[in-house]
């Protein structure tokens, strides 16, 4: 963690990849997850990609690879992909409340769907629960331009 906080990515890969990789070690799906995040901030969505699908495979249950895939998967727009992996975490994260995040992918999902019911809502209570937050701005942002990619 220490080499990616200090934005030394590279070596960061290097060290999540040893650890990723080593069966049996405890933290390992935490190591994927990591490796995924830090592909992410080198720009490589491939190689974060397979990251986060390595930590759903030691770990079907990863919340973090699940929220990761579903924006690159949207990315890509490999809408239904997106969609199922989406529905899968709302399951995992049943009972803890839904992030920003979670909702702005409902929203974009809704959205490349053309559900316009299911976009309002999200978006209704992204905007009314995180009035403040980065996802509740980029919605407004895509809200007075709909044409726009989102940002």
């Amino acid at each position: 963690m220490y080499l990616s906080q200090t934005k030394r990515y590279r070596e960061a890969a290097e060290q999540f990849e040893i650890a990723g990789a080593t069966l049996g070690y405890e933290g390992r799906i935490g190591a994927l997850e990591n490796l995924g995040r830090t592909y992410l901030q080198l720009g490589d969505d491939s190689a974060a990609s397979k990251a986060f699908l390595r930590a759903l495979d030691g770990n079907r249950n990863s919340i973090i690879a699940h929220i990761e895939l579903v924006d690159l998967l949207l990315d890509q727009q490999r809408v239904p992909q997106a969609q199922r992996l989406y529905d899968e975490t709302l399951i995992l994260v049943q009972g803890q409340g839904v992030s920003p995040r979670l909702l702005l992918q409902g929203i974009k999902l809704a959205a490349a769907q053309n559900n316009i019911t299911t976009r309002q809502q999200l978006a209704q209570q992204l905007l009314s629960a995180y009035p403040l937050s980065d996802e509740a701005k980029q919605l407004k942002t895509w809200l007075n331009n709909p044409e726009a990619p989102w940002k």
